[in-house]
């Protein structure tokens, strides 16, 4: 075995390489999403909070397991 100079990084022998546990899984980490940057951005005010009040209230039943995952997935 060579010894590396300190200026390279030891690459490790074939023997000691571990496999990490999401190859052996077959799955890969779920990344996070990049967020948009917008300098529009601007907080919700009272009428608009009470206009999707009662547009959340008068929705059917069936759709809300949809809204919820809507908002899961732009919440993460």
């Amino acid at each position: 075995m060579r010894m590396p100079s300190p200026m390279q990084a030891a690459e490790p022998e074939p023997e000691q390489i571990k496999p990490s546990s999401t190859a052996t899984r077959g799955t890969v980490p779920k990344l996070p999403k990049p967020r948009a940057k917008d300098p529009n951005k601007r907080d919700i005010n009272m009428e608009e909070k009470q206009k999707l009040g009662l547009g959340l209230q008068s929705m059917p039943p069936e759709k809300m397991p949809q809204l919820l995952q809507i908002l899961r997935m732009r919440n993460d």
